[in-house]
């Protein structure tokens, strides 16, 4: 893949949206693992990914909605592991900053607990049994309902292949090769780029119901 400069992966991201969403994930992603690495001191590829995963959505947003401007003094890619750091240190102090990544990342933990192995065309029916799935002395009222809005677009909103994307990478911890045997994806750049894909869908669809029900 020819590697975009700063002006040319921003006008891209402009211009045809996604497109420059899976650019950017795919440019970068390498040279974030190995940073990351070092930078957090981890070996954890998986929560690499998922943070690098959600610095990218909020890069895009902010290009998208013109937060972010090229400057001589720092280049894109310095601002997208900005966010990463930020969105990191936030984790650690266990802030709300962002109430929709923290509503799926509050859901993915405990539901894996008790599923961890379910058969994802099963799942709905199991609803009742895990109605309790966040225990009422853990989180207060507010974060449970948005953990059940988002068990419920999850498996009752999100259609395929996300449905099942989303399963086997956050509940069965599956890697991208293990999906491109159980899905019709030619290789693991594809399942990357899919998996991110779904990752913004949900969060667009938990933002519209957050604000419906006066959560954000």
């Amino acid at each position: 893949m020819r590697r975009l400069d700063d002006s040319g992966l921003v006008a891209l991201i402009n211009k045809q949206g996604e497109k420059g969403l899976d650019v950017m994930y795919r440019q970068y992603r390498g040279e974030f693992l190995n940073w990351g690495r070092s930078y957090f001191r981890t070996s954890d590829n998986h929560a690499l990914i998922d943070l690098y995963t959600d610095s990218c959505l909020s890069a895009y947003d902010n290009v998208r909605s013109g937060k972010y401007r090229l400057t001589e003094n720092a280049g894109f890619k310095s601002y997208l592991f900005k966010i990463a750091v930020f969105k990191f240190k936030n984790r650690a102090r266990g802030l709300a900053n962002d109430p929709i990544a923290n509503s799926v990342a509050d859901f993915f933990e405990k539901f894996e607990k008790k599923i961890n192995n379910a058969d994802a065309r099963t799942v709905p029916e199991m609803f009742p049994q895990y109605e309790k799935i966040v225990d009422d002395n853990e989180i207060d009222e507010t974060r449970k309902h948005k953990v059940k809005i988002v068990r419920e677009v999850v498996f009752c909103e999100m259609t395929e292949p996300c449905k099942s994307l989303l399963k086997y990478i956050y509940y069965d911890k599956l890697t991208g090769k293990d999906i491109t045997a159980l899905m019709p994806y030619k290789n693991t750049d594809t399942v990357k780029s899919q998996a991110l894909r779904c990752r913004r869908k949900l969060a667009e669809v938990l933002n519209r119901k957050f604000k419906d029900e006066g959560l954000l």
